[in-house]
């Protein structure tokens, strides 16, 4: 669970290579967070696997997730 107040720390890997590595806040779910790093990577991996490892660093718990990235 996200709330609004919680520091969020993601990074999104893809064969090992890391993409992204953002800290976000203000969010208010998983859903709002995927949103918003689809927009930060902009479309250019639609379609492949990649890792999402999330950090709540607020709730202190950590989430490592392969994701399909669709359209």
């Amino acid at each position: 669970m996200i709330t609004q107040q919680d520091s969020i720390f993601v990074t999104v890997f893809h064969l090992g290579l890391r993409l992204l590595c953002v800290q976000m806040s203000g969010l208010c779910s998983m859903a709002e967070l995927m949103q918003e790093v689809s927009n930060q990577l902009g479309g250019r991996y639609r379609g492949k696997l990649l890792t999402l490892e999330t950090r709540n660093a607020s709730q202190g718990w950590t989430r490592r997730t392969p994701m399909l990235f669709a359209a």
